[in-house]
């Protein structure tokens, strides 16, 4: 088992969520990858708290948008904390065509605009450390939002981390005529 000490601090979705997951959703194929995105809004600016965050966009998607819940599985908070969002036994709703077998994880808040706090980080990576062990996934699994769509998110500083936690090595843009390859640059 991974050491206690490297494992992110979660707040399971029991407390922060008042209702299960509706049923419209599909089960999770087995994890191949992950997801990264920012949520876009500093929302702390606003005077909303991580939690009050994680809620707000558990509404939105399950209330507006229609899905079953909130459409990623795991949120990582402005202080490390990491929110449990969708369960892991369903599938996300975070990159439109490729959902399936990929794990969705938003930083609160804006890394496109602003530098991520050095805690949110130590969250993220302990949590990308944790997945990425539990799965038996290798860093090039790890992908940002905007490698699979045409979106800014996760943020420019987010993808400039990604880029060293990935080793250096970032992966291309996928090209439009073969979707399903992704090659190292």
């Amino acid at each position: 088992p991974a050491p206690r000490s490297h494992l992110p601090r979660l707040m399971r979705r029991e407390r922060w969520a008042d209702q299960q997951p509706q049923a419209n959703s599909f089960q999770m194929q087995p994890v191949r990858g992950m997801v990264l995105h920012h949520t876009g809004v500093d929302t702390q600016a606003l005077g909303a708290s991580d939690m009050q965050t994680v809620q707000r966009i558990e509404h939105w998607h399950r209330y507006e948008l229609g899905w079953a819940c909130i459409g990623y599985h795991f949120l990582v908070g402005r202080d490390g904390r990491v929110y449990e969002g969708r369960p892991l036994n369903l599938q996300g709703a975070h990159v439109s065509g490729y959902n399936e077998g990929r794990l969705g994880i938003a930083l609160i808040g804006n890394a496109h605009e602003s530098q991520v706090p050095a805690a949110q980080m130590d969250g993220l990576t302990r949590l990308l450390n944790f997945l990425s062990w539990r799965f038996s996934l290798s860093d090039g699994d790890i992908l940002g939002h905007r490698e699979l769509a045409a979106t800014v998110c996760p943020g420019d500083y987010l993808m400039r981390w990604l880029d060293v936690y990935r080793g250096q090595r970032p992966i291309a843009p996928m090209v439009a005529d073969r979707p399903h390859v992704l090659t190292y640059s």
